[in-house]
């Protein structure tokens, strides 16, 4: 049977490999300037609802193995290996409702979602999806999951207290990555083929906006008080700032090549950047939208992630296979950590006391201790080791 332009490229670009190898552009088929539409906005609450409290058996940490379709589970106690749960096929993301409960699984070529009860660690629900689900973000509330669907060019909305599906919102083409606001009124999502990026009310599950952006935009990060959302454009080599109140284009700044990642401080001050074929991170001042830094790195940087305190950010460096922390005070490299091989994502406890980093060719998780920044444990998992997610 024959796979889609749109499915191979989504496929690939789940991994690390293509991130790193694959032309800045993520399409070469079009590069024309998009038309912002925003839309009025309707009456939206700034207060998100609260959490329900839940308390899992364990800190779980949940990795996606997009070769061997299944999730491991590591207990973040010890390090080793609680249940390995099945899902569909090429599973290679995973997103972890607020109060713990649900980790939300998309499958790309099985067009569907696995949801993964974390206090038995079995699988709760498989729902279906449009046509090669691969970005799933959660509410803060959570209350519902959005899932982008890269074939069918559309978000699929998830009640996450039925696991039953409550909306399709229509994207552009390609939709990719996703995030939602910090008070949950709007969602974000980056869609690679129209250089553009989809706003979605959660309110009523509608297009808010459609702003245009740079060329094959990737990722997106919103500030934590919610007023700007940061947009890595892989084909311009710079970044977009979406103002959130307008939903229109505040500032655009240039960076290094192909950036695909973007990760902002906790106190919402800066916002990383690695570039890809740079091998370097620029560092975004959000006050300004000027480059406060560029700090070199390891080569083929991926994705970076800041500590809760806000003191240090981690960066995955593909090509050599380490890590390099560095310290946001000064912006320079005050340590280089040797993990597994072609490390690609990187996440930290809500406490800080530990980075997880999945390493895809060696089909292993390095769990580095923050406060010495040497390896702890190497953790096996399936094959192809992707994005993880730690329970908060």
């Amino acid at each position: 049977m024959g796979v889609s332009r749109r499915a191979v490229w989504f496929a690939a670009a789940a991994v690390a490999v293509s991130l790193s190898f694959l032309p800045a552009g993520c399409t070469t088929s079009s590069s024309k300037k998009a038309t912002s539409t925003p839309v009025a906005s309707p009456t939206v609450s700034q207060t998100p609802t609260s959490v329900p409290t839940l308390t899992p058996a364990a800190k779980w940490v949940y990795v996606a193995n997009q070769g061997s379709n299944n999730i491991t589970v590591i207990d973040e106690a010890t390090n080793t290996v609680a249940a390995t749960v099945a899902a569909g096929s090429l599973s290679n993301f995973v997103a972890v409702t607020p109060n713990g409960s649900l980790a939300y699984i998309p499958n790309l070529n099985t067009n569907n979602v696995t949801v993964i009860d974390t206090l038995t660690n079995t699988v709760a629900a498989t729902i279906a999806v449009g046509t090669n689900p691969n970005f799933v973000a959660v509410t803060p509330n959570g209350s519902l999951a959005y899932v982008t669907n890269g074939n069918t060019l559309d978000v699929t909305v998830i009640n996450t207290a039925t696991n039953m599906v409550v909306a399709t919102v229509a994207a552009g083409p390609l939709p990719g990555f996703i995030a939602v606001t910090p008070n949950g009124s709007l969602v974000y999502v980056t869609n690679c083929f129209s250089n553009t990026v989809t706003v979605i009310y959660t309110a009523t599950n509608t297009v808010a906006a459609t702003v245009a952006v740079g060329t094959s935009p990737w990722s997106v990060a919103v500030t934590p008080n919610g007023s700007l959302a940061y947009v890595t454009n892989g084909g311009t080599n710079d970044v977009t700032v979406i103002s959130t109140a307008t939903n229109t284009v505040a500032a655009t700044v240039a960076v290094g090549v192909n950036p695909r990642f973007v990760a902002v401080a906790p106190n919402g001050s800066l916002a990383y950047v690695p570039n890809n074929f740079s091998a370097a991170v620029t560092v975004i001042n959000t006050a300004t939208n000027t480059v406060a830094a560029t700090v070199a790195t390891g080569t083929y940087p991926a994705i970076v992630a800041v500590t809760p305190n806000g003191s240090f950010a981690y960066v995955t460096n593909y090509g050599p296979g380490s890590v390099s922390v560095v310290s946001t005070a000064t912006n320079t490299v005050v340590a280089t950590v040797n993990v597994g091989a072609s490390p690609y994502f990187v996440a930290v406890t809500p406490n800080g006391s530990l980075a997880f980093v999945t390493n895809q060719v060696s089909n292993s998780v390095s769990v580095i201790v923050t406060a010495t920044n040497a390896v702890a444990a190497t953790v096996a998992t399936g094959t192809s080791p992707s994005v993880l997610a730690i329970v908060p």
